[in-house]
């Protein structure tokens, strides 16, 4: 048997403790760069997560402040009547009523075949505890097209009045009607109202002219008789019901 050489043995152990450290050096090395590489995609995930929620977070912000600002909408045509068509009327005419949120006002207009318009009635917008409020108009033509009777309510209470669409004449009428018309033969207007916010009266005006007839302030109620072509009005009052007959036709009490 041959001797071992302690020298020999040594050089040995020596030689697989080098080569062992040599084989695992590329191992740890690869495990660094994987936890690294780790490390920093967690790092750009975060980043991208808080950059997105806080892009969220404005973006909801000021779709709020938007809503919350914006109490004025574009200026928008609400309604539009064309008269139909009549022989005793030689240029037709659109009325119209506009809110106007650039002036912040509410108008009513007419505009003629060549597109130029004329102011019949405009009020401001106001401020109701916060809210913008914008008065509205409503209106109806006599049956022949030459007049238009319109209101206004949302404004103080409210006010109607009375327009010759060919002459361009307005009159106003300090109240809002429960009945008002023109009789069927659209020589004369008449309005009444029991009272309110906006008061009461009854008013009865000649046409084409608008020159006042009748015009009293009280509580009336008036009920026109095509068949005998009259208006009955009513009043009431502390001393008790008094009752008129005004003709049409006749032009009298």
């Amino acid at each position: 048997m041959e001797d071992i050489n302690e020298t020999d043995i040594t050089d040995q152990i020596l030689g697989n403790l080098s080569t062992h450290k040599s084989i695992s050096k590329p191992k740890n090395i690869f495990k660094l760069f994987f936890f690294i590489s780790i490390f920093i995609l967690l790092i750009v995930i975060i980043s991208f997560c808080f950059i997105f929620f806080n892009k969220k977070i404005y973006q909801s912000s000021n779709n709020n402040t938007s809503q919350i600002v914006s109490t004025i909408t574009p200026t928008e045509v609400i309604d539009q009547i064309k008269p139909t068509n009549s022989p005793e009327i030689e240029t037709l005419q659109k009325v119209s009523f506009i809110k106007d949120d650039k002036n912040a006002v509410s108008k009513l207009i007419t505009t003629d075949e060549n597109n130029k318009e004329t102011l019949i009635s405009e009020v401001e917008y106001f401020n109701m505890d916060g809210t913008i409020i914008k008065p509205e108009y409503r209106f109806v033509f006599s049956s022949d097209n030459n007049f238009l009777y319109y209101t206004l309510s949302g404004y103080e209470g409210g006010f109607s009045g009375l327009y010759n669409i060919q002459n361009k004449i307005n009159k106003t009428i300090p109240f809002l009607s429960s009945s008002a018309n023109f009789n069927d033969s659209n020589n004369y207007f008449y309005s009444c109202d029991e009272g309110g916010i906006s008061g009461g009266g009854a008013v009865i005006y000649k046409l084409p002219e608008l020159s006042p007839i009748y015009e009293k302030e009280g509580s009336f109620y008036c009920e026109y008789n095509r068949i005998n072509n009259s208006l009955k009005i009513s009043e009431d009052s502390n001393s008790g019901q008094s009752i008129e007959y005004f003709s049409f036709t006749s032009g009298s009490f």
